[in-house]
């Protein structure tokens, strides 16, 4: 997993933060539409590690949420 964090982008990072925001329990992520195409890409990239996953909402709404894994990371780097 080290390598996988040496490999996370700016980006990425603030993602991962921005996602975890909420206490755990409460989390509901965000909606692809509320996101930049930056976000959207680094979003991507989180989801191939496995620290975020993808959720399909109401009306066909799609949402990001951090994992237990991606919450484990963020310990790791602060």
């Amino acid at each position: 997993m080290a390598h996988e964090l040496d490999q996370l982008t700016k980006a990425e990072r603030r993602l991962l933060r921005w996602l975890a925001d909420e206490p755990q329990e409460d989390a509901i992520g965000s909606e692809i539409s509320e996101l930049s195409g930056e976000q959207i890409f680094a979003a991507e990239h989180l989801v191939l590690l496995g620290l975020v996953r993808v959720d399909y909402g109401w009306r066909s709404t799609l949402w990001y949420r951090i994992t237990p894994r991606g919450r484990a990371v963020l310990v790791l780097i602060g």
